[in-house]
């Protein structure tokens, strides 16, 4: 693992004070990756306490990583020393696959945080995890695996397979058309799930919820099928299985073209 740097941000005159114990300051840390000659980029970014927030660029020919530091301390110079020591670790996996994540100088404490700005020219697969914050991935041509302990997710468009898992937190998803199978899986704990897509993806769909409505549309706003606390299931002829799941909020679903069947329980 390495340490790749192109400069630090001017330090921002964010100081925040928690009653008489710590002080908080903030600074961005930017970084840049060289990506050769891949046109197939993959990421996997970690962060136990900060969002992610990933977009395309295709007028890059690099990655641009930039990261909101946050660093508390019990005084304002304490947490600046505390902060001078933060990076951003960037591993390559393989020559087309980065792995981005916090340095917290060894040792996170409770008052760190390190959220991330990425800007790609292309993105296909992307796995992120972190315990706080929310996902944001503006499009996608691969593979997605997002998880977060307490966050909203908002996805797409995006043509591949997707699995998104929240503790707390609402789910968008828009997904683009592909005729390759794509499973689409989104699950939250406590929040609504809104998931756009084109008929002819679906193979078979089932949605499920504690507590909340379950409606099944077209773009148009004709309602095909609708259930409250239960579930509702639908089969269709393409090629991706999708299962959406909430124990505590509304499932809205929508479709871009006329499907053949739907049947609510």
């Amino acid at each position: 693992m390495f340490r790749s740097g192109i400069k630090t941000l001017a330090f921002l005159p964010v100081v925040t004070a928690f009653g008489c114990s710590s002080v908080s300051i903030t600074r961005n840390l930017e970084r840049s990756i060289d990506v050769g000659s891949a046109n197939e980029i993959a990421l996997t970014v970690v962060s136990p306490n900060g969002g992610v927030r990933i977009e395309e660029d295709d007028r890059r020919s690099d990655i641009l990583v930039v990261a909101e530091a946050r660093s508390r301390a019990a005084t304002e110079s304490a947490a600046e020393n505390r902060m001078d020591a933060f990076d951003v670790l960037i591993e390559p996996v393989t020559d087309r696959h980065w792995r981005i994540e916090p340095d917290f100088a060894g040792r996170r404490r409770g008052g760190d945080a390190m959220g991330f700005l990425i800007t790609v020219p292309r993105l296909d697969d992307a796995v992120v995890r972190t315990d706080n914050g929310s996902i944001v991935i503006r499009s996608a041509h691969g593979e997605l695996d997002l998880e977060t302990g307490n966050g909203a997710v908002q996805v797409g468009p995006t043509s591949g397979s997707v699995v998104v898992k929240t503790g707390n937190g609402n789910i968008s998803c828009v997904t683009g058309d592909s005729s390759e199978p794509a499973s689409i899986d989104l699950r939250t704990g406590n929040g609504r799930i809104r998931l756009d897509l084109p008929e002819r993806r679906v193979a078979e769909l089932f949605a499920s919820t504690g507590n909340g409505r379950i409606e099944d549309r077209l773009e148009s706003g004709e309602v095909l099928a609708s259930t409250r606390s239960g579930s509702l299931r639908s089969q269709g002829t393409g090629t991706s299985g999708i299962e959406l799941r909430t124990g505590n909020g509304s499932i809205h679903i929508t479709r871009s073209v006329d499907r053949v069947d739907a049947d609510a329980s």
